[in-house]
């Protein structure tokens, strides 16, 4: 993160969509945040110091995210680049079958890397659920890739709950199946815990439900 800067990095995530709103038609969405030296300074009258840069890098400090944008951020890079206009409903019609409304694919954007980063990308976040931290959001029969997140929040009721672990709010994001995505899932559990302990095992039951059939023969097979 020191390497690259904090405009580089912000430049990319930005990129990704993540500082934005989805434009998804859910009420009251707000944008997020990729914070900024210009910014911190207008906001907060204060200098830009290398440990807000590493905090940037890994996601942590100031920067604030929805779990919808984390779920088009993770699509993208599933998809090889393509940022989709996220939709509630897909198509509107009457009882007979008339169609009354159908909301039609929106590209939002495109992310500029080369192919081989979201190669590498998607071999990563598969080794995160295969023996990293993503462990539990394993099942049997579909590969999967994806990534925890523990966010540490300084909002606390009490000095007791602030010495508290599982104050922390728990992030799982992942897609499925690695070779060829099909779904995103975003898991964010408040004040719940660790990612890889809370979020991983609640992913891993949404996988398992959605692909219920190959669940079921790994398990025969087994």
């Amino acid at each position: 993160g020191l390497k690259l800067g904090p405009e580089k990095i912000a430049q990319m995530a930005e990129q990704f969509g993540l500082g934005r709103v989805t434009d998804s038609g859910l009420t009251g969405e707000r944008p997020g945040l990729v914070p900024s030296p210009a910014w911190k300074r207008e906001t907060f009258k204060d200098k830009w110091h290398p440990g807000d840069t590493v905090s940037l890098s890994i996601g942590q400090g100031l920067v604030t995210v929805t779990p919808l944008q984390v779920a088009r951020f993770m699509s993208a890079v599933a998809n090889g680049g393509t940022l989709w206009k996220p939709r509630l409903v897909d198509r509107v019609a009457t009882p007979d079958g008339r169609l009354i409304r159908q909301e039609m694919p929106q590209i939002q954007g495109r992310v500029d890397v080369a192919p081989v980063i979201f190669e590498y990308l998607r071999d990563a976040l598969g080794a995160v659920v295969a023996e990293g931290t993503g462990k539990q959001a394993r099942v049997p029969g579909v590969n999967i890739g994806g990534k925890t997140g523990t966010a540490q929040t300084h909002e606390f009721r009490s000095e007791a709950e602030r010495k508290r672990r599982d104050q922390d709010h728990a992030w799982f994001a992942g897609f499925a199946p690695l070779e060829e995505p099909q779904v995103v899932v975003v898991v964010f559990a408040e004040r719940a815990g660790l990612g890889g302990q809370v979020a991983a095992p609640i992913a891993r039951e949404v996988f398992k439900a959605i692909f219920l059939e190959k669940v079921a023969h790994a398990e025969l097979d087994e």
